[in-house]
Protein backbone atom coordinates (compact mmCIF):
# COMPACT_ATOMS: atom_id res chain seq x y z
CA UNK A 1 0.00 0.00 0.00
CA UNK A 2 2.99 2.47 0.79
CA UNK A 3 4.29 1.77 -2.88
CA UNK A 4 1.26 2.68 -3.84
CA UNK A 5 0.84 6.07 -1.82
CA UNK A 6 4.68 7.09 -2.42
CA UNK A 7 4.21 6.35 -6.31
CA UNK A 8 0.77 8.18 -6.87
CA UNK A 9 -0.23 10.19 -4.18
CA UNK A 10 2.66 11.79 -3.41
CA UNK A 11 2.46 14.33 -5.65
CA UNK A 12 0.65 17.76 -5.01
CA UNK A 13 -2.51 17.16 -4.89
CA UNK A 14 -3.93 20.17 -7.77
CA UNK A 15 -7.29 19.48 -9.29
CA UNK A 16 -6.04 20.30 -12.54
CA UNK A 17 -6.34 19.98 -16.11
CA UNK A 18 -4.03 20.80 -19.11
CA UNK A 19 -6.18 23.98 -19.89
CA UNK A 20 -5.06 24.95 -23.10
CA UNK A 21 -6.69 21.11 -24.52
CA UNK A 22 -9.66 21.23 -22.60
CA UNK A 23 -10.92 24.66 -21.99
CA UNK A 24 -10.90 26.19 -25.49
CA UNK A 25 -14.28 25.93 -27.68
CA UNK A 26 -13.23 22.72 -30.38
CA UNK A 27 -14.25 24.59 -33.26
CA UNK A 28 -11.48 27.86 -32.24
CA UNK A 29 -8.81 25.29 -31.13
CA UNK A 30 -6.71 23.71 -33.83
CA UNK A 31 -5.94 20.62 -31.58
CA UNK A 32 -9.53 20.07 -30.61
CA UNK A 33 -11.03 16.50 -31.33
CA UNK A 34 -13.66 17.67 -33.78
CA UNK A 35 -11.44 20.07 -36.34
CA UNK A 36 -10.33 16.45 -37.22
CA UNK A 37 -11.52 13.75 -38.40
CA UNK A 38 -13.63 12.07 -35.82
CA UNK A 39 -13.30 8.43 -35.07
CA UNK A 40 -15.97 5.91 -34.36
CA UNK A 41 -15.12 6.76 -30.89
CA UNK A 42 -15.39 10.12 -31.21
CA UNK A 43 -18.56 10.22 -32.30
CA UNK A 44 -20.02 8.43 -30.40
CA UNK A 45 -19.44 11.02 -27.45
CA UNK A 46 -20.59 13.28 -30.09
CA UNK A 47 -23.82 12.22 -30.95
CA UNK A 48 -24.50 10.61 -27.39
CA UNK A 49 -24.82 7.13 -28.63
CA UNK A 50 -23.84 5.66 -25.65
CA UNK A 51 -26.02 3.77 -23.09
CA UNK A 52 -25.76 4.17 -19.50
CA UNK A 53 -23.25 1.24 -18.80
CA UNK A 54 -20.95 2.67 -21.53
CA UNK A 55 -21.39 6.35 -20.37
CA UNK A 56 -20.35 4.90 -16.97
CA UNK A 57 -17.65 2.83 -17.77
CA UNK A 58 -16.44 5.92 -20.12
CA UNK A 59 -16.20 8.08 -16.91
CA UNK A 60 -14.31 5.42 -15.07
CA UNK A 61 -11.64 5.27 -18.08
CA UNK A 62 -11.80 9.11 -18.37
CA UNK A 63 -10.75 9.25 -14.34
CA UNK A 64 -8.10 6.81 -14.82
CA UNK A 65 -6.69 8.53 -17.87
CA UNK A 66 -6.42 11.85 -16.13
CA UNK A 67 -4.58 10.16 -13.67
CA UNK A 68 -1.51 8.93 -15.83
CA UNK A 69 -1.82 11.80 -18.51
CA UNK A 70 -3.18 14.98 -16.07
CA UNK A 71 -1.03 14.41 -12.63
CA UNK A 72 -4.79 13.92 -10.59
CA UNK A 73 -4.27 11.76 -7.66
CA UNK A 74 -5.90 8.47 -8.12
CA UNK A 75 -8.12 8.57 -4.94
CA UNK A 76 -8.62 11.68 -5.91
CA UNK A 77 -9.74 10.75 -9.35
CA UNK A 78 -11.91 7.68 -8.27
CA UNK A 79 -14.23 9.68 -5.79
CA UNK A 80 -15.43 12.79 -7.85
CA UNK A 81 -17.97 11.73 -10.96
CA UNK A 82 -15.33 14.06 -13.04
CA UNK A 83 -13.70 17.33 -12.40
CA UNK A 84 -16.86 19.46 -13.12
CA UNK A 85 -15.21 21.20 -16.27
CA UNK A 86 -14.61 17.67 -18.00
CA UNK A 87 -17.86 16.57 -16.88
CA UNK A 88 -19.45 19.92 -18.76
CA UNK A 89 -17.82 19.07 -22.01
CA UNK A 90 -18.68 15.55 -21.48
CA UNK A 91 -22.27 16.60 -21.44
CA UNK A 92 -22.11 18.73 -24.08
CA UNK A 93 -21.20 15.49 -26.45
CA UNK A 94 -17.16 16.90 -26.71
CA UNK A 95 -13.74 15.64 -25.05
CA UNK A 96 -10.45 17.16 -25.24
CA UNK A 97 -7.99 15.81 -28.01
CA UNK A 98 -5.07 14.60 -26.01
CA UNK A 99 -7.61 12.56 -23.70
CA UNK A 100 -9.78 11.21 -26.44
CA UNK A 101 -5.93 9.99 -27.70
CA UNK A 102 -5.07 8.62 -24.50
CA UNK A 103 -8.31 6.37 -24.44
CA UNK A 104 -8.22 5.34 -28.05
CA UNK A 105 -4.48 4.07 -27.59
CA UNK A 106 -4.56 2.80 -23.96
CA UNK A 107 -7.18 0.75 -22.50
CA UNK A 108 -7.04 1.04 -18.32
CA UNK A 109 -8.70 -0.94 -16.06
CA UNK A 110 -11.44 0.23 -14.38
CA UNK A 111 -10.18 1.89 -11.03
CA UNK A 112 -13.85 1.78 -9.64
CA UNK A 113 -15.77 4.35 -7.01
CA UNK A 114 -15.16 4.43 -3.56
CA UNK A 115 -18.62 5.08 -1.58
CA UNK A 116 -19.60 5.67 1.60
CA UNK A 117 -20.40 2.25 2.87
CA UNK A 118 -16.85 1.09 1.75
CA UNK A 119 -15.46 3.95 4.01
CA UNK A 120 -17.45 2.47 7.06
CA UNK A 121 -16.01 -0.74 6.40
CA UNK A 122 -12.36 0.35 6.12
CA UNK A 123 -13.63 2.10 9.56
CA UNK A 124 -14.59 -1.51 10.74
CA UNK A 125 -11.48 -3.26 9.35
CA UNK A 126 -9.65 -0.59 11.63
CA UNK A 127 -12.05 -0.75 14.56
CA UNK A 128 -11.67 -4.34 14.19
CA UNK A 129 -8.11 -4.43 14.31
CA UNK A 130 -7.90 -2.12 17.35
CA UNK A 131 -9.40 -4.47 19.29
CA UNK A 132 -7.91 -7.37 18.10
CA UNK A 133 -4.52 -5.97 19.22
CA UNK A 134 -6.12 -4.54 22.89
CA UNK A 135 -4.34 -5.81 25.54
CA UNK A 136 -6.12 -5.35 28.64
CA UNK A 137 -3.69 -4.36 31.19
CA UNK A 138 -2.79 -1.70 28.63
CA UNK A 139 -6.17 0.59 28.74
CA UNK A 140 -7.82 2.43 31.80
CA UNK A 141 -10.92 0.09 32.50
CA UNK A 142 -9.31 -2.82 31.23
CA UNK A 143 -11.77 -5.42 29.69
CA UNK A 144 -14.97 -3.46 30.31
CA UNK A 145 -13.43 -0.37 28.02
CA UNK A 146 -12.10 -2.95 25.52
CA UNK A 147 -15.84 -5.17 25.26
CA UNK A 148 -17.63 -1.50 25.01
CA UNK A 149 -15.75 -0.77 21.96
CA UNK A 150 -16.09 -4.33 20.74
CA UNK A 151 -19.92 -3.09 20.94
CA UNK A 152 -19.89 -0.28 18.89
CA UNK A 153 -18.41 -2.17 16.13
CA UNK A 154 -20.92 -4.53 16.61
CA UNK A 155 -23.46 -1.81 16.21
CA UNK A 156 -21.80 -0.70 12.96
CA UNK A 157 -21.59 -4.58 11.67
CA UNK A 158 -25.04 -5.19 11.94
CA UNK A 159 -26.02 -1.77 9.76
CA UNK A 160 -23.22 -2.95 7.45
CA UNK A 161 -24.99 -6.42 7.39
CA UNK A 162 -28.59 -5.22 7.08
CA UNK A 163 -27.82 -2.15 4.66
CA UNK A 164 -29.64 -1.69 1.92
CA UNK A 165 -30.26 1.78 -0.38
CA UNK A 166 -33.05 3.21 1.76
CA UNK A 167 -30.42 3.60 4.54
CA UNK A 168 -27.99 5.60 2.43
CA UNK A 169 -29.02 8.70 4.45
CA UNK A 170 -27.44 6.77 7.61
CA UNK A 171 -24.05 5.54 6.66
CA UNK A 172 -22.41 8.90 7.70
CA UNK A 173 -23.97 8.76 11.19
CA UNK A 174 -22.95 5.23 11.79
CA UNK A 175 -19.49 6.87 10.84
CA UNK A 176 -18.56 9.42 13.11
CA UNK A 177 -21.19 6.94 15.35
CA UNK A 178 -17.77 4.72 15.37
CA UNK A 179 -15.55 7.21 14.56
CA UNK A 180 -16.52 8.68 18.42
CA UNK A 181 -16.75 5.03 19.82
CA UNK A 182 -12.97 4.20 18.69
CA UNK A 183 -11.82 8.15 20.44
CA UNK A 184 -13.20 7.31 23.34
CA UNK A 185 -11.44 3.90 23.44
CA UNK A 186 -7.87 5.45 22.15
CA UNK A 187 -8.13 8.02 25.11
CA UNK A 188 -8.47 5.34 27.58
CA UNK A 189 -4.91 3.76 26.21
CA UNK A 190 -2.17 4.35 29.01
CA UNK A 191 0.42 6.74 27.23
CA UNK A 192 3.81 6.65 29.93
CA UNK A 193 6.28 7.59 27.26
CA UNK A 194 4.07 11.19 27.64
CA UNK A 195 4.93 11.06 31.43
CA UNK A 196 8.36 13.29 30.75
CA UNK A 197 6.63 16.22 28.63
CA UNK A 198 4.03 16.08 31.21
CA UNK A 199 6.39 16.73 34.20
CA UNK A 200 7.82 19.10 31.67
CA UNK A 201 4.86 20.92 31.46
CA UNK A 202 4.46 21.03 35.03
CA UNK A 203 7.82 23.10 35.52
CA UNK A 204 6.84 26.02 33.43
CA UNK A 205 2.92 25.94 35.32
CA UNK A 206 5.11 26.23 38.51
CA UNK A 207 7.05 29.05 37.15
CA UNK A 208 4.32 30.88 35.56
CA UNK A 209 2.00 30.32 38.98
CA UNK A 210 5.44 31.77 40.94
CA UNK A 211 5.43 35.12 38.69
CA UNK A 212 1.84 36.08 37.64
CA UNK A 213 -0.78 34.13 39.96
CA UNK A 214 -1.20 37.43 42.69
CA UNK A 215 -2.47 39.21 38.90
CA UNK A 216 -4.89 36.62 37.83
CA UNK A 217 -8.82 36.93 37.74
CA UNK A 218 -10.04 34.38 40.48
CA UNK A 219 -11.28 32.49 37.71
CA UNK A 220 -7.98 31.74 36.07
CA UNK A 221 -6.61 31.53 39.61
CA UNK A 222 -9.03 28.11 40.06
CA UNK A 223 -7.96 26.71 36.65
CA UNK A 224 -4.33 27.22 37.04
CA UNK A 225 -4.70 25.45 41.16
CA UNK A 226 -6.59 22.77 39.56
CA UNK A 227 -4.74 21.97 36.26
CA UNK A 228 -1.20 21.97 38.47
CA UNK A 229 -3.43 19.53 41.08
CA UNK A 230 -4.53 17.31 38.24
CA UNK A 231 -1.34 16.56 36.67
CA UNK A 232 0.03 16.37 40.01
CA UNK A 233 -1.83 12.64 40.46
CA UNK A 234 0.21 11.42 37.17
CA UNK A 235 3.84 13.07 38.51
CA UNK A 236 3.77 12.40 42.52
CA UNK A 237 6.38 9.86 44.09
CA UNK A 238 3.55 8.14 45.62
CA UNK A 239 0.87 5.99 44.17
CA UNK A 240 0.67 8.27 40.75
CA UNK A 241 -2.31 7.55 38.84
CA UNK A 242 -1.75 6.20 35.23
CA UNK A 243 -1.63 8.74 32.71
CA UNK A 244 -3.73 7.97 29.46
CA UNK A 245 -3.80 9.86 25.67
CA UNK A 246 -6.61 11.43 26.98
CA UNK A 247 -5.21 12.61 29.93
CA UNK A 248 -2.40 14.12 28.50
CA UNK A 249 -4.39 15.42 25.20
CA UNK A 250 -6.65 17.35 27.88
CA UNK A 251 -3.08 18.74 29.79
CA UNK A 252 -1.55 19.87 26.67
CA UNK A 253 -4.83 21.77 26.00
CA UNK A 254 -5.55 23.25 29.25
CA UNK A 255 -2.07 24.44 29.36
CA UNK A 256 -1.99 26.37 26.29
CA UNK A 257 -3.84 29.42 27.97
CA UNK A 258 -0.77 29.42 30.73
CA UNK A 259 1.78 29.90 28.50
CA UNK A 260 4.37 32.90 29.64
CA UNK A 261 3.37 35.28 27.06
CA UNK A 262 7.07 37.18 26.85
CA UNK A 263 8.07 33.04 25.96
CA UNK A 264 5.52 33.11 23.38
CA UNK A 265 6.15 36.39 21.55
CA UNK A 266 10.16 35.71 21.49
CA UNK A 267 9.10 32.18 19.88
CA UNK A 268 7.06 33.96 17.52
CA UNK A 269 10.12 36.15 16.59
CA UNK A 270 12.50 33.50 16.15
CA UNK A 271 9.61 31.18 13.56
CA UNK A 272 9.46 34.90 11.61
CA UNK A 273 12.90 35.20 11.52
CA UNK A 274 13.29 31.33 10.11
CA UNK A 275 11.34 32.27 7.40
CA UNK A 276 12.92 35.43 6.33
CA UNK A 277 16.57 34.77 6.71
CA UNK A 278 18.65 32.55 5.23
CA UNK A 279 20.71 32.08 8.53
CA UNK A 280 19.28 33.70 11.82
CA UNK A 281 22.86 33.80 13.54
CA UNK A 282 23.80 35.77 10.95
CA UNK A 283 21.40 38.16 8.96
CA UNK A 284 24.50 39.51 7.16
CA UNK A 285 23.89 36.22 4.81
CA UNK A 286 20.54 37.54 3.13
CA UNK A 287 16.96 36.77 2.63
CA UNK A 288 15.75 33.53 2.03
CA UNK A 289 13.10 34.36 -0.70
CA UNK A 290 14.08 36.12 -4.07
CA UNK A 291 11.75 38.56 -4.72
CA UNK A 292 10.09 38.70 -8.66
CA UNK A 293 7.48 38.03 -11.19
CA UNK A 294 8.08 34.52 -11.78
CA UNK A 295 6.60 31.17 -10.38
CA UNK A 296 8.32 30.39 -6.75
CA UNK A 297 9.41 34.28 -6.53
CA UNK A 298 7.65 36.35 -3.66
CA UNK A 299 5.85 39.80 -4.84
CA UNK A 300 8.54 43.11 -4.38
CA UNK A 301 8.76 44.59 -0.71
CA UNK A 302 7.72 41.11 0.65
CA UNK A 303 11.42 40.69 2.53
CA UNK A 304 11.47 43.72 3.56
CA UNK A 305 7.74 44.15 5.19
CA UNK A 306 8.55 41.34 6.94
CA UNK A 307 11.80 42.39 8.52
CA UNK A 308 9.80 45.66 9.84
CA UNK A 309 7.16 43.53 11.69
CA UNK A 310 9.97 41.68 12.81
CA UNK A 311 12.07 44.46 14.29
CA UNK A 312 8.64 45.88 15.73
CA UNK A 313 8.29 42.62 18.13
CA UNK A 314 11.87 43.05 18.97
CA UNK A 315 11.45 46.35 20.23
CA UNK A 316 8.21 46.01 22.41
CA UNK A 317 9.77 42.81 23.62
CA UNK A 318 13.39 45.25 25.06
CA UNK A 319 11.06 47.59 26.19
CA UNK A 320 8.84 45.67 28.40
CA UNK A 321 9.80 43.75 31.37
CA UNK A 322 8.93 40.17 32.43
CA UNK A 323 7.54 41.37 35.56
CA UNK A 324 5.42 44.34 34.02
CA UNK A 325 4.03 41.92 31.09
CA UNK A 326 1.03 40.27 32.13
CA UNK A 327 -0.45 43.51 33.40
CA UNK A 328 -0.59 44.06 29.25
CA UNK A 329 -1.31 40.72 28.34
CA UNK A 330 -3.72 42.13 25.86
CA UNK A 331 -1.15 44.35 23.89
CA UNK A 332 1.54 41.18 24.36
CA UNK A 333 -1.26 39.21 22.56
CA UNK A 334 -1.92 42.08 20.03
CA UNK A 335 2.19 41.67 18.90
CA UNK A 336 2.02 38.07 18.83
CA UNK A 337 -1.18 38.68 16.51
CA UNK A 338 0.27 40.94 14.12
CA UNK A 339 3.23 39.50 14.15
CA UNK A 340 1.64 36.33 12.64
CA UNK A 341 -0.44 38.41 10.46
CA UNK A 342 2.98 39.93 8.75
CA UNK A 343 4.25 35.87 8.20
CA UNK A 344 1.10 34.73 6.76
CA UNK A 345 0.82 37.66 4.45
CA UNK A 346 4.45 36.83 3.77
CA UNK A 347 3.67 33.72 2.91
CA UNK A 348 0.49 34.43 0.73
CA UNK A 349 2.73 36.50 -1.70
CA UNK A 350 4.66 33.85 -3.17
CA UNK A 351 3.64 33.48 -6.97
CA UNK A 352 2.23 30.36 -7.77
CA UNK A 353 2.09 28.94 -11.74
CA UNK A 354 0.45 27.21 -14.67
CA UNK A 355 -1.24 24.02 -12.49
CA UNK A 356 -2.99 26.63 -9.74
CA UNK A 357 -3.71 29.19 -12.70
CA UNK A 358 -6.06 25.69 -15.07
CA UNK A 359 -7.78 25.45 -11.58
CA UNK A 360 -8.92 29.24 -11.92
CA UNK A 361 -9.85 28.78 -15.59
CA UNK A 362 -11.84 25.77 -14.71
CA UNK A 363 -13.85 27.30 -12.63
CA UNK A 364 -14.11 30.23 -14.46
CA UNK A 365 -15.96 28.27 -17.06
CA UNK A 366 -17.95 26.67 -15.30
CA UNK A 367 -19.44 30.00 -13.10
CA UNK A 368 -20.15 31.02 -16.80
CA UNK A 369 -21.67 28.00 -18.07
CA UNK A 370 -23.85 27.07 -15.10
CA UNK A 371 -24.98 30.83 -14.07
CA UNK A 372 -26.94 32.85 -16.96
CA UNK A 373 -25.89 37.03 -17.46
CA UNK A 374 -26.73 39.41 -16.44
CA UNK A 375 -24.85 37.97 -13.29
CA UNK A 376 -25.67 39.09 -9.92
CA UNK A 377 -22.87 42.00 -8.56
CA UNK A 378 -21.21 39.50 -6.68
CA UNK A 379 -20.63 36.84 -9.19
CA UNK A 380 -19.64 39.04 -11.56
CA UNK A 381 -17.32 40.92 -9.33
CA UNK A 382 -15.87 37.15 -8.98
CA UNK A 383 -15.45 36.36 -12.73
CA UNK A 384 -13.94 39.38 -13.46
CA UNK A 385 -11.09 38.54 -10.60
CA UNK A 386 -10.56 35.31 -12.20
CA UNK A 387 -10.38 36.71 -15.58
CA UNK A 388 -7.53 39.81 -14.13
CA UNK A 389 -5.22 37.05 -12.41
CA UNK A 390 -5.45 34.91 -15.39
CA UNK A 391 -4.35 37.88 -17.13
CA UNK A 392 -1.76 39.30 -14.63
CA UNK A 393 0.64 35.91 -13.76
CA UNK A 394 2.90 38.16 -12.08
CA UNK A 395 0.25 39.32 -9.17
CA UNK A 396 -1.21 35.68 -9.01
CA UNK A 397 -0.38 34.40 -6.09
CA UNK A 398 -0.78 31.66 -2.84
CA UNK A 399 -3.38 34.36 -1.56
CA UNK A 400 -4.88 35.47 -4.36
CA UNK A 401 -5.94 31.63 -4.89
CA UNK A 402 -6.62 31.03 -1.60
CA UNK A 403 -9.23 34.07 -1.79
CA UNK A 404 -10.96 33.38 -5.10
CA UNK A 405 -11.51 29.88 -4.17
CA UNK A 406 -13.17 30.90 -1.00
CA UNK A 407 -15.32 33.07 -2.80
CA UNK A 408 -16.10 30.40 -5.89
CA UNK A 409 -17.09 28.17 -2.74
CA UNK A 410 -20.51 30.22 -2.45
CA UNK A 411 -21.59 29.02 -5.83
CA UNK A 412 -20.14 26.12 -6.15
CA UNK A 413 -20.39 24.20 -2.84
CA UNK A 414 -19.08 20.96 -3.00
CA UNK A 415 -15.68 22.51 -4.25
CA UNK A 416 -13.49 20.93 -1.77
CA UNK A 417 -15.37 17.93 -0.59
CA UNK A 418 -13.23 15.77 -2.50
CA UNK A 419 -10.12 16.45 -1.01
CA UNK A 420 -11.96 16.16 2.49
CA UNK A 421 -13.59 12.62 1.86
CA UNK A 422 -9.50 11.87 0.31
CA UNK A 423 -8.13 13.30 3.45
CA UNK A 424 -10.88 11.20 5.52
CA UNK A 425 -9.95 7.83 3.26
CA UNK A 426 -6.20 8.57 3.95
CA UNK A 427 -6.59 8.69 7.98
CA UNK A 428 -8.76 5.52 8.05
CA UNK A 429 -5.63 3.30 6.46
CA UNK A 430 -3.02 5.27 8.16
CA UNK A 431 -4.84 4.04 11.63
CA UNK A 432 -4.75 1.08 10.60
CA UNK A 433 -1.23 0.80 9.90
CA UNK A 434 -0.84 2.38 13.21
CA UNK A 435 -2.29 -0.37 15.48
CA UNK A 436 0.85 -2.81 14.87
CA UNK A 437 3.14 -0.15 14.21
CA UNK A 438 5.87 -0.07 16.84
CA UNK A 439 6.67 2.82 19.14
CA UNK A 440 8.64 5.32 17.33
CA UNK A 441 9.03 9.20 16.80
CA UNK A 442 7.39 8.78 13.24
CA UNK A 443 4.44 7.06 14.90
CA UNK A 444 4.40 9.87 17.61
CA UNK A 445 4.41 12.39 14.77
CA UNK A 446 1.79 10.34 12.55
CA UNK A 447 -0.01 10.01 15.58
CA UNK A 448 -0.27 14.13 15.93
CA UNK A 449 -0.37 15.24 12.61
CA UNK A 450 -4.36 12.98 12.08
CA UNK A 451 -5.67 14.57 15.48
CA UNK A 452 -4.64 17.77 14.10
CA UNK A 453 -6.38 16.92 10.35
CA UNK A 454 -9.18 15.58 12.25
CA UNK A 455 -9.80 19.05 14.30
CA UNK A 456 -9.31 21.18 11.60
CA UNK A 457 -12.28 18.82 9.23
CA UNK A 458 -14.57 18.90 11.97
CA UNK A 459 -14.25 22.79 11.95
CA UNK A 460 -15.12 22.60 8.18
CA UNK A 461 -13.41 26.34 7.39
CA UNK A 462 -11.61 24.70 4.42
CA UNK A 463 -9.12 26.55 2.64
CA UNK A 464 -7.58 24.63 -0.48
CA UNK A 465 -4.04 25.58 -0.05
CA UNK A 466 -4.87 24.38 3.62
CA UNK A 467 -6.51 21.28 2.87
CA UNK A 468 -3.53 20.08 0.16
CA UNK A 469 -0.97 21.11 3.01
CA UNK A 470 -2.74 18.53 4.98
CA UNK A 471 -3.42 16.05 2.26
CA UNK A 472 0.78 16.12 1.26
CA UNK A 473 1.87 15.61 4.39
CA UNK A 474 -0.06 13.17 5.83
CA UNK A 475 1.36 11.25 2.95
CA UNK A 476 5.00 12.36 4.07
CA UNK A 477 4.37 11.35 7.91
CA UNK A 478 2.06 8.06 6.34
CA UNK A 479 4.95 6.64 4.29
CA UNK A 480 7.58 7.41 6.97
CA UNK A 481 5.48 4.98 9.24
Amino acid sequence: MKKVLSLVLAAVMIMTLSSSAIYAAPNNNPNASFNKNPSAFENKVKNKTMNLAELEALREQLRFAMINSEGLPYGLAKRMELPPGLEMLLDRGTLPHGIVKKLMDNYYPLPGKKTDFEVLAALIDTADAKADAAVVTEYKGGATTINTFKLAIAVAVDFAADYDDAQKAQIKTEIDKLKAAMKVFDDAKFAPEKLDEVKAILVKLDAYKTAYFSILTPAKQVELTNLITFINTFTRTNDPVKLTKGDYDKIVLEAKAFSDPLVVLNNKIVDAKILLYKDITDITKGYKETEGTTQGTYLTGSNLALENAITVAKTFVATHTTQNLIVIKTEVEAQVKTLNTAMETFKGNKILGAAEMSVVKMVTNILEDKYNTPYSTKLNTLITDLKFYDANSALFTVAVYDDLLDRTQFYINDLFDSIVLELEALIVEAKADLVDAPASAQKTALVALIVEIEDYIDNKEYKYVELVAYFNELVVAFNAL
